[in-house]
């Protein structure tokens, strides 16, 4: 599961050799049901805009965040929206140990990736969420799933439908693992201070 994230502020993301470029207050506890930046292509150009975490199909109760990528074209609740693609800028995702520690993951360099979203429109709010497969190499120490990180260059295939092509490519490069502050945990706190880098527990190691 993707329940958290980081993205920083002033995002840029190169697509067809153009930049969309967000202005955005960094957020370091990115969380369901806020508005975040994604991309998608509204029928003539890519364009970024905020949409909302999560779907609220009327038979479930609880908001729907991720899907399965190996599965999502099966399931009926998704497989009207495949055409429906987005990515979402992120630099960094959270999971958590046993003991309820955040591992930080991000890029060796820190830089902007993204994750492949499907969205759908509900109640004049565009919606989306986070597809995820099985963990790389970092990632699988702590959680068996992670956020399905598309490639950049194929960000532009993503966006114009070609869906399985992506799919049979997540990047699974390796990453870097940061246990954080336990505050984090609490999705209402926000801030820089959350991610400073915090003691490895016992059960990391």
């Amino acid at each position: 599961m993707c329940s958290r994230y980081r993205v920083k502020n002033n995002v840029a993301v190169i697509v067809q050799g153009k930049a969309v470029i967000f202005d955005y207050k960094a957020r370091y506890n990115a969380a369901p049901s806020q508005d975040l930046p994604a991309v998608f292509w509204n029928g003539t150009e890519v364009q970024g805009v905020q949409m909302r975490w999560g779907w609220q199909p009327a038979w479930s109760k609880q908001l729907l965040i991720n899907a399965q990528a190996e599965t999502v074209h099966e399931k009926p609740t998704y497989k009207n929206h495949l055409h429906q693609t987005c990515i979402i800028p992120a630099d960094g995702f959270y999971e958590w140990t046993p003991a309820k520690q955040p591992i930080m993951f991000t890029k060796l360099n820190e830089e902007t990736f993204c994750f492949a979203g499907l969205w759908q429109e509900a109640e004049g709010q565009k919606r989306f969420i986070v597809l995820t497969t099985t963990p790389n190499e970092t990632v699988k120490t702590v959680h068996n799933r992670m956020p399905f990180i598309v490639q950049p260059s194929q960000y532009e295939l993503w966006l114009s439908g070609e869906f399985l092509t992506v799919l049979q490519a997540p990047d699974k490069q390796e990453l870097k693992a940061t246990p954080v502050q336990r505050e984090l945990n609490n999705v209402r706190n926000e801030g820089a201070e959350l991610i400073r880098p915090a003691p490895i527990q016992r059960d990391l190691i």
